[in-house]
């Protein structure tokens, strides 16, 4: 539509065109606004083929006349041309249209269409149509080697720099708007759609105009490189680029930093965690809060470092009260106006004005020094600077004071390599962008099942077959003389809490990697943190391979530094010989023999904190630490508040050449070169499925060895047995190629991490704002993707660029979009954006780690959490009641069993108020009868008790399986939903059957749902079912179709007397067609039988599951399951179902003068580990009110407590499900504990504590009904 003035209607004046798509003028499409005078005409593009218009004039209203207003009407697949005096206006939304129209017409200069969107980008102020620009540029980028383009050289050249130029201004955008994101990052908040969409579109970009071409190309479009340049020219401007390089060389030590271990930009940015923006400026002033209360603020540099020692400073003028400075780590959250030195989680380190006092975890922490003083205190209110230094190889932190040192924090050993500074000139800005692309590269190639680029393959072998890293392996205390029970435990916890000596002078204690039988390892450091109140120690570190005696290691309790130093000296030059630990020093210091009564580390300390390091690293099974106390502290004792070992895993293969730097660089060497053989020749016998099958594999290997899977070396990767017999798809390949394989996994989940928080896994999905506006926008972007696929069918356009394989590429995605016009928009959106970094990310979903995914999914369920404490339900139990009901069977529909009472109280509720946080207690349940007090044991028991009634004969919404019932095949106690179960109270109950679902994915509540893959597949949309699905609940019926297809067609009649009816899960009987019953089978309509039996059994239950799917996504949008498999999705729900003993140790503190080295203890353990898995179910119900632990480690809320039970031996345990505790009596022997505990978990399922019976709650147990 073109409106334009013309000189006969001068005296209308201002006139106001509204342009409706319907009669009664609700929808608006366009509105002009044309003056006297102004000839310029105005253009909008609408869609349609019928409109409606208004025109007013204030003039009219005053006596002039109405005049008549001529619209001009052009269909844009004609010859349609814009001049330079018409005007393109009006919203985006029309822009995007035209855009549609140009594709429909084959237009054949696509490069200027996308350097138009990238231009309507930068001024875009709607998020939504920005969201919508930056989607269809990114999807014209990614087929940018197939799409036509101008054939003109010289002007193709001059759009590809202005196309250049409008993404480098976007990317110094999504710089601003990265920065921005970090002032909301405090909060837990993720970045919006609009950078997510932004970031996709800048890779794309980059992936075609990498930054280094950037200015060449804007160069060649200005025809800066002539001809007529010469070669003195060239030569003199390489002359003085050598000479600038050379005068302002960037240290190796600093640039190596900036690389390895620096994130942000060399010059960084502060950011106000209070009003969350970016500050202009350096100099710092606080103002008052937005409620005019405080004038506090916490500001942040937008920089991460992972290791390395760097250095900054900060200097204060004029008056403040109080101020903190220091660091904090990606876990801290600012939840008060009290600043970072009263943060109590452990994420801040500080030193805090006026006092000077070292903060960490809300509590001044004793510097370190070479002799005690008292500390000069600095005058904060002269121009004081402020000196900090980070540490993070040897793990301390130094703070000056105008240039002076007042000693180490926190922990403590001299630095010798000097410092980075955190910003330096000579480096230029260090864009996120670039590791983005990084990520995205691998995640390309890793999706096309290409050959790696060796720069890649080096990249990802870079952190393998090395001794650098720390693999966290978790310890255990196996016994001490001074440290008694609990206590003993607490100190390998990082929390506030004490471990008290009860012989400061001589504390021992011994540990052992956590687990049944003592484990090989290679400790480097051992860290110790104390209590403030203790102001000096000493500390021996002594390795072994035996539980040591602790009366061999009295010889040397008296040593200072200087003895410890004497002593090495003497070990060194005699190099005595003995049957003992061998420990390989460096090829100078040569061989250096120790007995295990001799220490191999000593530290002095002065403060509360010691980080103590191997040189060289020592191997062995034990370490005991021996802490002598000089000082007793304020309180007159000796704690121990965390104690931490860095080491690695004695099976690595270069383990035994620790301290040989020769000899282990050339193992290393060796071993790196055979990886990459075998990564560069087996890659392309690897498919997806192996690679899924490698991740899920490496997950176990990595448990079993007591390590995180990413510190897993990929040289320790050594699948026994079971592993390879659990994922066949891998005995195809040899434990070389899959160490290989590994390492690329690795490198893959350390890349796509960060990466996930910003890319938009739900490309073309609502938005979550509804409207009609993000209708429009999914009718846009469909109609451009249906444009773009029909504009490469035309074989007369030209594409420039592309190789012969592009190309060939082009020509069959021609003939695919051509061939498929009657498929739906939604499944061509799918085939058109395949290329996009979001689908290929979704495409290796199966190669992430389950942390890798959760680290992305905690922080969005995190985000969305709206349930509220105080309108917590009060939910009333009976299950007497149910109990009854169960054995009357007078309960049809099971609303008196537990789910039922649940379902009945709960089902007027609004679901979404169910958006907990982790270990939240969503309602508070009152066990009638049974004098319960609900602090969280109730509320899990009741939990527990509704998905074992959903699963029994209580309620008829599952049922087993018919593998179950016919004994056959697998997954035979597997149960699945009834598929005559169709009323709408069920179809409700079984809404409430998700909702629990979503619960437990919230709440890390496990429940033990024991449901095939054909149920959870349902639950995620982008999961198929299919004929193996059907095979794993219905055997029989999978085997009879095989064999009727074996039949041959003379034999079929006699042998075969089915008809088109077959027999649901619940043995109902259906037809399959129209008049099913009545029609034969026969050899002739064998294969319409066979797909209707499919079709039908695969879809039995399909109304059950959407209603399933209804609840869930109620709690949990469907749409932040994206990243999971149905596997990863069942062992979120529920957990694993085999109890790991060893996990549950590793989170276990005793009480009550208990430890792990008590003889009841050891019987405890060793019962667990001889009980079956139905008995550890029934075990952690009976302690825990739930029968499933955590899926991971890191949704560990509460630990298990052991306590001492003062009782005779006769008596049973008793469990507080409430806080998963048991109090064990002082059983005398194996085979007693065993038996008390069997018989306690059999049989003692009511919760049934002292309490005063009332009449309600005694008419629980006498009501008849």
């Amino acid at each position: 539509i073109v409106v334009g003035s013309d000189p006969s209607l001068a005296s209308v004046g201002t006139a106001f065109v509204s342009i409706f798509q319907d009669q009664n003028k609700k929808k608006l499409l366009a509105k002009f606004s044309v003056s006297p005078f102004d000839f310029t005409k105005h253009v909008q593009v609408v869609e349609g083929s019928k409109f409606y218009y208004t025109v007013t004039s204030t003039n009219w209203y005053n006596g002039c006349a109405p005049a008549e207003v001529i619209f001009t009407i052009i269909d844009l697949s004609s010859d349609f041309r814009i001049t330079e005096a018409e005007v393109l206006e009006g919203t985006i939304y029309s822009a995007l249209v035209f855009i549609n129209a140009m594709l429909t017409a084959k237009v054949t200069n696509l490069d200027l269409v996308l350097l138009q969107l990238l231009r309507s980008l930068e001024h875009a102020g709607d998020r939504k149509a920005a969201q919508a620009i930056a989607r269809i540029a990114t999807c014209i980028l990614n087929q940018w080697s197939s799409i036509p383009r101008l054939e003109d050289n010289k002007i193709a050249s001059k759009v590809r720099a202005l196309i250049a130029e409008c993404i480098d201004h976007l990317e110094t955008a999504h710089e601003g708007l990265r920065t921005w994101t970090l002032t909301q990052w405090s909060s837990g908040s993720l970045p919006g759609p609009h950078i997510q969409t932004l970031l996709e579109l800048l890779l794309a970009a980059r992936s075609i105009i990498p930054k280094e071409d950037a200015e060449d190309a804007a160069a060649a479009a200005e025809g800066t490189f002539k001809a007529e340049t010469t070669t003195a020219e060239k030569e003199k401007t390489l002359e003085w680029l050598s000479k600038t390089i050379t005068e302002n060389k960037i240290p190796d030590n600093v640039l190596q930093a900036f690389t390895k271990y620096r994130d942000g930009p060399s010059k960084c940015t502060m950011i106000s965690l209070m009003y969350e923006e970016t500050m202009t400026s350096r100099t710092l002033m606080t103002k008052p809060d937005p409620h005019n209360r405080y004038l506090v603020d916490d500001f942040v540099a937008d920089v991460c470092v992972r290791g390395g020692k760097w250095y900054y400073e900060c200097r204060f003028n004029g008056q403040c009260n109080y101020a903190c400075v220091g660091f904090i780590n990606r876990n801290y959250r600012k939840r008060s106006n009290s600043g970072i030195g009263n943060d109590n989680t452990g994420n801040t380190w500080c030193v805090v004005e006026p006092n000077t006092a070292f903060m960490h975890r809300g509590r001044n922490i004793q510097s370190i020094r070479n002799e005690k003083f008292e500390m000069a205190r600095p005058n904060w209110t002269s121009g004081v600077v402020i000196g900090v230094k980070l540490n993070l190889d040897d793990k301390f932190v130094e703070f000056l004071f105008d240039g002076v040192s007042k000693g180490h924090v926190f922990n403590g050993i001299e630095c010798e390599d000097g410092y980075v500074p955190f910003e330096h000139a000579g480096i230029l800005s260090s864009s996120w962008l670039k590791r983005y692309q990084v990520a995205s590269d691998v995640t390309m190639l890793l999706t096309k099942r290409v050959p790696l680029p060796d720069k890649i393959v080096h990249s990802a072998l870079a952190s393998e077959a090395s001794l650098e890293y720390s693999q966290k392996m978790r310890f255990e205390v196996v016994k001490s003389n001074a440290i008694r029970g609990a206590n003993a435990d607490l100190i390998l916890q990082d929390n506030p809490s004490c471990a008290h000596s009860m012989k400061p002078e001589n504390t021992n204690i011994t540990f052992k990697v956590s687990g049944h039988e003592p484990v090989e390892f290679v400790l480097r450091s051992v860290s110790i943190r104390c209590p403030p109140s203790v102001t000096s120690f000493r500390v021996f570190v002594f390795v072994g391979n035996n539980d040591p005696d602790f009366d061999s290691f009295e010889w040397c309790k008296h040593w200072d530094q200087r003895a410890f130093d004497n002593f090495e000296a003497r070990k060194r030059s005699s190099n005595t010989t003995a049957n003992t630990i061998i420990i390989n020093s460096n090829a100078n210091a040569g061989v250096v023999i120790r007995k295990p009564h001799e220490p191999v580390a000593f530290i002095d300390v002065v403060g509360s904190a010691a980080h103590v390091k191997m040189r060289p690293p020592v191997s062995g099974k034990f370490v005991t630490l021996k802490l002598v106390s000089r000082d007793t502290g304020n309180f007159g004792g000796f704690s121990i508040e965390y104690i931490s070992f860095d080491c690695i895993h004695g099976c690595h293969p270069l383990a035994n050449l620790i301290g040989d730097a020769d000899e282990s660089m050339k193992k290393r060497n060796e071993i790196i070169h055979s990886l990459k053989s075998v990564i560069q020749s087996k890659c392309g016998n690897w498919t997806l499925a192996m690679d899924e099958a490698l991740t899920e594999m490496s997950q176990i290997v990595a448990t079993r060895l007591g390590v995180d899977v990413i510190t897993l070396d990929s040289v320790m990767l050594a699948p026994n047995k079971d592993d390879l017999n659990r994922f066949k798809k891998l005995t195809v390949a040899e434990n070389e190629e899959m160490q290989g394989r590994f390492a690329l996994i690795k490198y893959l989940n350390k890349l796509v991490t960060p990466l996930l928080h910003y890319i938009d896994v739900t490309l073309f999905s609502d938005d979550d704002e509804g409207g009609a506006g993000n209708t429009s926008l999914a009718s846009f972007a469909m109609s451009f993707l249906s444009a773009l696929a029909r504009t490469q069918t035309s074989p007369s356009v030209s594409r420039s660029g592309g190789t012969e394989e592009s190309k060939k590429d082009a020509k069959s995605s021609s003939s695919s979009s051509s061939s498929s016009s009657s498929l739906s928009s939604s499944s061509l959106a799918v085939a058109t954006t395949s290329s996009s970094l979001s689908s290929q990310i979704h495409t290796l979903k199966g190669c992430y780690f389950m942390n890798t995914k959760k680290s992305v999914f905690d922080t969005l369920l995190a985000s969305s959490c709206t349930f509220n404490q105080r309108n917590q339900p009060r939910i009333t139990v009976n299950r007497i009641k149910a109990a009854r009901a169960r054995e009357a069977k007078n309960d049809p529909n099971g609303l008196k069993s537990t789910f039922g009472q649940l379902f009945s109280q709960l089902k007027n509720t609004r679901y979404s108020t169910f958006r907990g946080n982790s270990g939240q207690q969503l309602w508070s349940v009152q066990f009638v009868g049974e004098g319960s007090i609900d602090v969280g044991g109730p509320y899990r028991e009741s939990l527990t008790n509704a998905v074992s009634d959903l699963q029994s004969s209580s309620t008829p919404l599952f049922v087993l399986s018919p593998n179950g019932r016919n004994s056959v095949g697998l997954n035979r106690e597997k149960w699945i939903p009834n598929p005559s179960c169709t009323s709408s109270l069920h179809l409700s109950m079984y809404e409430f059957v998700g909702v629990l679902m979503g619960i437990a994915l919230r709440t890390k509540q496990t429940l033990g749902f024991d449901l095939p893959s054909i149920v959870w597949k349902q639950l995620l949309p982008d999961e198929k079912v299919d004929m193996t699905d059907l095979e794993a609940i219905d055997k029989l019926c999978v085997q009879a179709l095989n064999e009727l297809e074996k039949i041959d067609e003379k034999s079929f009649n006699y042998v075969v007397y089915e008809r088109f009816t077959t027999q649901l899960s619940d043995g109902t009987e259906i037809e399959l067609k129209e008049n099913g019953k009545n029609i034969d089978v026969t050899k002739k309509n064998l294969p319409e039988f066979v797909s209707l039996v499919i079709k039908k059994r695969l879809n039995e239950s399909t109304e059950q599951m959407k209603a399933i799917s209804k609840g869930l996504n109620q709690v949990v949008p469907v749409r932040m399951l994206s990243l999971f498999n149905w596997y990863d999705l069942e062992v979120l729900v529920c957990g694993n179902p085999n109890i790991d003993i060893e996990a549950l140790r590793r989170h276990t503190v005793y009480q009550g003068g208990l430890s792990a080295s008590s003889d009841v203890v050891k019987f405890f353990w060793k019962t667990l580990y001889a009980f079956s898995q139905e008995e550890r179910q029934l075990f952690l119900r009976f302690v825990w009110g739930r029968n499933r632990l955590p899926p991971t480690e890191h949704d560990w809320n509460t630990n298990f407590t052991i306590k001492a039970l003062n009782a005779g031996e006769e008596s049973l345990p008793i469990a507080h499900t409430c806080f998963f505790s048991i109090d064990l009596p002082p059983y005398s022997s194996f085979e007693l504990c065993r038996d008390k505990l069997r018989f306690a978990i059999h049989n003692c399922q009511a919760i049934d504590i002292d309490f005063n019976p009332s009449s309600s709650s005694l008419q629980a147990w006498v009501d008849d009904f």
